[in-house]
């Protein structure tokens, strides 16, 4: 007998503080973002006083996603709840 059964994943939201002001910086990183597994949605607001990157995803892994932005040469650090 098959099963139907769907595996639903939980989705995690992130946000961090970004020194990401210009949108040249955001597509720096959001390409490198793009290459996480788990990513479903991101953006920048960069009018916010602390250019916050939200990221919508189902493998939540805070320190790849710090690694990956200071990497591309930006500051990023995770905001509290």
């Amino acid at each position: 007998m098959k099963s139907n059964l769907t595996v639903q994943q939980e989705i995690t939201i992130l946000v961090f503080r970004t020194n990401l002001r210009f949108s040249k910086d955001v597509r720096a990183v959001g390409a490198r973002l793009q290459q996480l597994p788990g990513i479903i949605r991101w953006n920048v607001d960069r009018q916010d006083v602390d250019n916050v990157l939200r990221i919508e995803t189902t493998c939540p892994d805070v320190e790849a996603i710090i690694a990956l932005v200071q990497q591309a040469g930006y500051c990023c650090e995770e905001l509290p709840d």
